[in-house]
């Protein structure tokens, strides 16, 4: 499926190591899309290293999964 206008796929990871953080820096991406039930630490770590994030996106129902201190204390970040 294609994704919405200006939308763009900029990396697909399960933890920090996988991310290329410089160049990810560059771009400044807000949107990250969670899918993994072990999501909760490296949310918390990309909400640390990625302050551009403003929306985050569970595919799952439920969301207790991803819930942290440090998505609590990301104020300007929507989740849905």
């Amino acid at each position: 499926q294609k994704l919405p206008e200006g939308a763009r796929l900029l990396a697909v990871g399960t933890c920090l190591d996988d991310f290329d953080i410089p160049t990810l820096r560059a771009e400044e991406p807000n949107v990250v899309f969670v899918s993994h039930k072990l999501a909760r630490k490296p949310l918390e770590q990309l909400l640390e290293v990625f302050p551009s994030i403003e929306w985050i996106h569970a595919r799952s129902a439920g969301i207790d999964f991803v819930t942290s201190p440090g998505l609590a204390a990301a104020e300007n970040v929507i989740l849905t």
